[in-house]
């Protein structure tokens, strides 16, 4: 494991991670290489932890390429453990002294971050078979006010410096009579690039760039991994449980089914999700002709719509407005989480199948 933090990365960590990939080879020996999070240690960066059957799990500090290709070849390969570079085990043991023996380490207790150095923070599925959500599961099924109150007994604060009471600021708002609410916006601008390549936004200073906006809803829009739980045989799901698929064709592993947008490649713009698919139609269409797939988009256009030469009915040209689902009551929506728009009632949903389904009596022909 390489603790890849930001404070890691300052001091080298992917350079030893690299070094490690090129030193293992493709095939990695049958070692699994995992990026971690800070220890909180930054001054002992870049950190690597290796942990090997028949030995305790040991942390290494102020590793260098050339220190982890020492590590790999005596300690991986081989069964030197290397004290010379170990800060310490991370486990009791008799063959080398525990980390937590050092006075840097003895006193500290992890409570939030207990699963750092020890989960990959890119990997959902570390973080949920390491507990993740539970809380969130377990606050839906309590009332609000039970909520607050044991937020207000856990003693939490916040992070941001002044180490303000959390069940204060969430009872201030909750108490308010007010039904407008406010969100304060900072005005950002992009500067310089990340390690992906991308401008990192940062907030401009002063009043002028800070304003409240007025809201009654604040939705936050956005997911953490796209539902592949349809998903059978045959079709690969990458580690962020991405859908593996072709960039160029978009085809899967398996025969006939093409994937595309952000079920492939995690969050992108719309734009990325019309260029998928079109993409999936030019595949889908050569696939279904027995032709070979094409990593080049057809655009040479489409086949004139044939317009049936049938007369329409009174009852199918007649305009019938779209059936409004039902909502719960606005008294139930402020005590509860259940969903406000419900579905519709069977007969509700038959006379919205019923509706003009010819699609061809909105095409006209050009005089």
């Amino acid at each position: 494991m390489v603790s890849a933090a930001t404070c890691g990365r300052a001091a080298g960590a992917l350079d030893v991670l690299q070094a490690i990939k090129d030193e293992l080879g493709k095939e990695q020996e049958g070692v699994r290489i995992i990026e971690v999070g800070c220890l909180g240690h930054c001054y002992a960066e870049p950190m690597v932890i290796i942990a090997k059957p028949g030995f305790p799990k040991v942390a290494y500090g102020y590793v260098t390429p050339g220190k982890a290709l020492r590590l790999v070849k005596y300690y991986i390969r081989g069964g030197d453990i290397s004290r010379e570079f170990a800060l310490g085990a991370l486990e009791e043991n008799e063959l080398i002294p525990s980390i937590y023996d050092l006075p840097c380490f003895k006193y500290e207790k992890y409570v939030l971050l207990e699963k750092i150095g020890h989960i990959d923070p890119e990997d959902i599925d570390h973080y949920i078979a390491g507990g993740g959500y539970e809380a969130l599961a377990k606050s839906l099924q309590m009332e609000p006010e039970d909520v607050s109150e044991e937020i207000k007994v856990s003693g939490l604060r916040g992070r941001s410096g002044a180490g303000f009471s959390t069940a204060h600021k969430w009872g201030v708002c909750r108490s308010s009579s007010a039904k407008t609410k406010y969100l304060v916006c900072v005005r950002m601008e992009l500067k310089g690039f990340d390690s992906s390549g991308r401008r990192t936004p940062s907030p401009l200073a002063g009043p002028d760039y800070t304003y409240p906006l007025t809201v009654d809803t604040v939705i936050e829009a956005i997911g953490q991994r796209p539902d592949t739980s349809f998903i059978r045989d045959g079709v690969k799901v990458a580690k962020g449980g991405t859908i593996t698929a072709d960039p160029r064709t978009l085809a899967t592993d398996k025969p006939g089914v093409f994937a595309g947008g952000d079920a492939v490649t995690g969050p992108k713009t719309v734009i990325w999700a019309v260029a998928a698919g079109q993409r999936a139609a030019t595949s889908i269409k050569r696939y279904l002709q027995g032709k070979p797939l094409s990593i080049f988009v057809e655009r040479d256009g489409y086949e004139p719509i044939a317009v049936p030469q049938v007369a329409p009915t009174e009852e199918e040209v007649k305009e019938r407005a779209r059936i409004q689902a039902s909502e719960i009551e606005s008294k139930e929506r402020k005590s509860s989480y259940k969903e406000i728009v419900l579905a519709f009632r069977p007969n509700e949903a038959r006379e919205e199948a019923s509706r003009c389904l010819r699609c061809d009596l909105e095409v006209g022909e050009e005089e």
